[in-house]
């Protein structure tokens, strides 16, 4: 077995949550099982050769991230700009980055700005920490697990969904225990994960859109902020809407009511046929959510994430004020109008901070592992007596040979 291959299923076990070793050959599949890491169990028609020994897979880890080449951060690093179906790069690294940076509990302010006109919601400047939420089988019973380099799952960090039904039962049950969930392309998200108030105890679900883009068109900020928003989840992101605003003279508040044109249940390419039968659940399991966090005026426990890097989003030009009345006097919003009237706090990345920390993990990567392993295998390669300066400046322009297991 090669340690690339086998890096990279760890990889993928791990942040995607891809356990079946199907696509690999019988040969190859055997000797996944016998170096422990893997274990035949029944399938729906066969057996399978699944990837799940959490002991065997966390010594694996700990052995590949040790190696400048293989270790999980540098493969974050490098694929940082890569989009495929299969995944996408620069969700993965937020991933990482989440988790790196609640290693302790942190004000949420520090990594999210808010926008403009959420600004007054008190527990944004409170501590939160990463979890997991899960649900017992035939049970309503609920636990709730910190996420800390000591503590949490062992091997299940990330869900690569596959289907809505996947998706839900994440929100409503997570049997599996996963923190981070990357849901298909047609329910709008890119990433979700829960992270509970240290003030309250209170749940909040984080939904994210990420976007690696060095600039952030305002129509590409309308259409990322909408597949975060409860409303668009499962629709196609090219909707027409019509915004009204009503004067209540009662109370001396302005009302708003969103209108979608006849384009409403309109699914997004690729998406399922019963796709507006999985929005209607969805958005059952966002009002399910137990412990959840108050959010004022807002259906659900939910902060929305427009994550853009490098570029920066600009929240506030999603805001526009109405400029037309409509014949009845109230005014109107021009259907192509960005305005976002959910009331779900709506944030990005603060970049100022992703910067900072990324340079950090980057130095601390090079200085304490990369660095000293090059040096150490040079000082070896001479005897001990001097640097072997041609092949130390080889090893770091040039990719690691595969390394057989034996």
């Amino acid at each position: 077995m090669q340690a690339r291959t086998l890096a990279g299923v760890l990889f993928d076990q791990m942040l995607y949550g891809t356990y079946s070793l199907m696509g690999f050959s019988t040969e190859e599949r055997a000797t996944f099982i016998e170096y422990g890491f893997a274990r035949t169990k029944a399938g729906p028609s066969s057996p399978q050769t699944v990837l799940d020994e959490p002991i065997a897979i966390l010594a694996a880890m700990n052995w590949v991230n040790r190696n400048a080449q293989l270790s999980f951060s540098e493969c974050l690093r490098r694929d940082v700009g890569k989009h495929s179906n299969s995944g996408n790069g620069f969700e993965n690294y937020l991933a990482f980055y989440v988790q790196k940076i609640f290693e302790t509990p942190k004000n949420l302010d520090a990594l999210f700005e808010f926008r403009s006109d959420f600004d007054e919601i008190g527990w944004r400047s409170e501590k939160f920490e990463l979890v997991t939420v899960r649900r017992a089988a035939g049970s309503d019973q609920l636990h709730v697990s910190i996420v800390t380099p000591a503590s949490g799952p062992s091997s299940n960090i990330g869900l690569r969904a596959k289907t809505g039904e996947d998706v839900l039962a994440w929100i409503s049950a997570n049997q599996d225990q996963f923190t981070f969930c990357f849901p298909p392309n047609h329910v709008g998200a890119d990433l979700m994960f829960f992270i509970r108030s240290t003030v309250s105890e209170q749940l909040l679900l984080v939904m994210v859109q990420a976007k690696n883009l060095y600039e952030v068109k305002l129509q590409v900020l309308i259409e990322g902020v909408r597949t975060v928003t409860p409303d668009w989840l499962w629709k196609s992101k090219a909707i027409k809407v019509c915004i009204i605003f009503e004067f209540s003279p009662s109370n001396n508040l302005t009302w708003w009511r969103q209108y979608k044109t006849a384009a409403e249940s309109a699914a997004p390419q690729g998406a399922p046929s019963n796709a507006d039968e999985l929005a209607l659940q969805t958005h059952n399991a966002l009002q399910h959510i137990p412990y959840g966090l108050t959010v004022r005026n807002a259906e659900y426990p939910i902060l929305r994430v427009f994550a853009s890097w490098p570029g920066d989003a600009k929240l506030d030009r999603s805001k526009k004020k109405p400029r037309q009345k409509s014949s009845a006097g109230n005014e109107v919003v021009d259907e192509n109008s960005p305005y976002d009237v959910d009331l779900h706090p709506l944030a990005t990345l603060c970049l100022h901070n992703f910067n900072s920390v990324c340079k950090e993990m980057d130095f601390k990567w090079f200085c304490g592992d990369v660095e000293q392993k090059e040096v150490v295998h040079a000082k070896r390669s001479a005897g001990g007596t001097s640097l072997d300066m041609p092949k130390l400046k080889r090893a770091k322009g040039q990719p690691e040979e595969d390394v057989e297991m034996v």
